[in-house]
């Protein structure tokens, strides 16, 4: 990352303008992004990895860091869906 390296979350979640595509970057070394889709299940599942740094890795690391991903994403829909609950239990209470 050069001489100026800058500390970052390892995980951001975002999606675009639209809203029609979510996305997973990873930010730390080695750096990609991901699309996030929904399954016709409606779970969710990560897909077209893009890496941002050149590396020569073989299948057990690329599984490994999808795994990683996976996770994150689960723990990022867990969060996500406590905060929505907290969000509508304040509500009521109003």
């Amino acid at each position: 990352m050069g001489k100026n390296k800058k500390e970052f979350d390892r995980w951001v979640f975002g999606e675009g303008l639209n809203g029609k595509r979510r996305y997973i970057l990873r930010m730390q070394y080695p750096r990609f992004v991901a699309k996030i889709f929904v399954a016709d299940d409606g779970e969710n599942f990560i897909g077209d990895f893009d890496f941002i740094d050149p590396l020569a890795i073989d299948a057990t690391i690329l599984a490994a860091l999808a795994r990683d991903a996976g996770d994150a994403l689960v723990e990022y829909d867990r969060k996500l869906a406590e905060d929505i609950e907290k969000a509508e239990i304040e509500k009521d209470d109003d």
